[in-house]
C-alpha cells in the first residue's frame, strides 16, 4: 500500500458512538481494499486504533460536522477532521492549549477563526500520529506553516509532517506522517 487512502461517508450512514462510527467506516474502507469481514479493531494505549490481525495496515480516522474520515497506510499516520464554525472563545482555548507562536499567529491572523481550526486539526492529527492522543500536551510542540503543508516542530516531533486532505468545502482535513507525506487518494464510500 505504497499510496495514502482516504475514506469518508457522512456520519449519518454510520451507526454509533465516536469510535463505533470509525470502526464502521474501516470496516466498509477496508473491504472496498479486498479485506474479507469479519475485521478485528484494538485500541493502542493512549487510544489509537489498531488492526490485531494487520499489523503491516496502520488506520486512523476522525468526524465532525456530520462527516467521518478514515485513513489507511503501510506507516504510523494520524487524521483529524474540524468543520469551520463560529468559536467565540477561540482565542482563550488557544491561549490555554496551544504553543505560544501559535497563540501569537492567530492574534495577528485576519482569519483566526479558519486558522484556529486549522490548528486544532493539525494538532490532533499529530496527537493521533504519534498514539500520544491528549497525554502530548498542544503546548508542547508547534506546527508550523509551510507552503502547502506544515511541519511539526518539537522535542521529538521534527520528523513528523502534515498536509492538508482535498475536497472538503468549509472544513480543515489534515493527515500526518514521519517523514515526507506520500501521494493520497481520497474517495467517497458509497452510502448502503
Amino acid at each position: 500500500m505504497d499510496k495514502l487512502m482516504i475514506y469518508w461517508a457522512p456520519a449519518a450512514s454510520l451507526k454509533g458512538t465516536a469510535h463505533s462510527v470509525i470502526e464502521e467506516l474501516a470496516a466498509r474502507a477496508l473491504r472496498d481494499q479486498g479485506v474479507v469481514p469479519p475485521v478485528r479493531f484494538g485500541r493502542a494505549a493512549h487510544g489509537k486504533p489498531f488492526l490485531p490481525d494487520d499489523p503491516h495496515r496502520h488506520f486512523n480516522g476522525s468526524h465532525s460536522g456530520g462527516i467521518a474520515v478514515c485513513a489507511f497506510w503501510e506507516r504510523p499516520l494520524g487524521i483529524d477532521l474540524q468543520q469551520v464554525s463560529a468559536k467565540p472563545r477561540a482565542q482563550a482555548i488557544a491561549r490555554r492549549l496551544m504553543h505560544p507562536n501559535e497563540v501569537a499567529r492567530l492574534a495577528a491572523s485576519a482569519d483566526a477563526e479558519r486558522l484556529f481550526f486549522r490548528l486544532w486539526a493539525q494538532k490532533e492529527a499529530v496527537m493521533k500520529a504519534t498514539g500520544d492522543g491528549f497525554a502530548l500536551p498542544m503546548n508542547r510542540f508547534e506546527v508550523r506553516q509551510t507552503g502547502g503543508g506544515a511541519q511539526v516542530v518539537g522535542v521529538g516531533l521534527s520528523d513528523w509532517t502534515l498536509a492538508p486532505v482535498p475536497g472538503f468545502p468549509g472544513f480543515e482535513v489534515w493527515v500526518c506522517v514521519r517523514g515526507t507525506v506520500p501521494a493520497m487518494t481520497v474517495r467517497a464510500l458509497p452510502l448502503r
